[in-house]
């Protein structure tokens, strides 16, 4: 049953973008902070995807990593562009 895994956190969408290899997530841009969306398979493997992040045992790609950042940061300009 997919689920749906929100964050705010650019770093850690990017993280779990690049380690699951999932499509690019839905933007909410509210004032200085956006919202993505991600439609997972599993919301518990996107949770141990979580725990190893933000203990510094995450292993990704380091240029596809880089890649998804700037990717996610363009994708915030463009939300935050269609809401003005």
């Amino acid at each position: 049953m997919a689920a749906i895994f929100e964050t705010t956190d650019l770093y850690f969408a990017s993280a779990l973008k690049t380690f699951l290899q999932l499509p690019f997530p839905e933007i909410e841009a509210n004032g200085r902070f956006s919202t993505f969306r991600f439609v997972t398979v599993d919301s518990v493997k996107a949770q141990a995807i979580a725990d190893q992040f933000y203990n510094d045992t995450l292993q990704v790609p380091a240029r596809r990593y880089a890649q998804d950042i700037r990717d996610l940061k363009a994708l915030i300009f463009r939300a935050k562009e269609s809401t003005r």
